[in-house]
């Protein structure tokens, strides 16, 4: 079994694992196509939140850019097949503490992009 497919196969344990901590969502990627067409292509996704911890925010290539009040959100890579970007934005479901709409202000990835790790900010 190839590492990328072990990587995925550990992504899809812990969203089992903690399947109390996931919500339901859709993430929603904008594309511009530099004529002033804009373009949305909704994805339903699970996502898990949290706030930052101080650990999050020593090792997170966008630590720069966390402000108090965003979270990060943990989406699984094979449920969308664009790496997001400052353009799209997320809405979770539900009545929770992290749910309505969320636009994502940076991400990054594992090698084998099996989970990408996003900045979210409540618009």
């Amino acid at each position: 079994m190839a590492i990328d497919a072990v990587i995925k196969k550990g992504v899809n344990t812990i969203f089992k694992v903690l399947k109390s901590l996931v919500h339901s969502a859709t993430f929603t990627a904008v594309s511009d196509d530099g004529f002033g067409t804009i373009t949305t292509v909704p994805y339903s996704i699970d996502i898990i939140i949290d706030s930052f911890s101080e650990r999050d925010v020593q090792f997170l290539s966008f630590s720069e850019y966390i402000q108090p009040q965003d979270v990060k959100g943990m989406i699984k890579g094979e449920q969308i097949p664009i790496f997001p970007s400052s353009k799209d934005y997320i809405e979770v479901a539900g009545t929770g503490i992290f749910s309505g709409k969320f636009s994502v202000i940076a991400c990054t990835t594992d090698p084998a992009a099996a989970v990408y790790t996003v900045l979210l900010r409540r618009v």
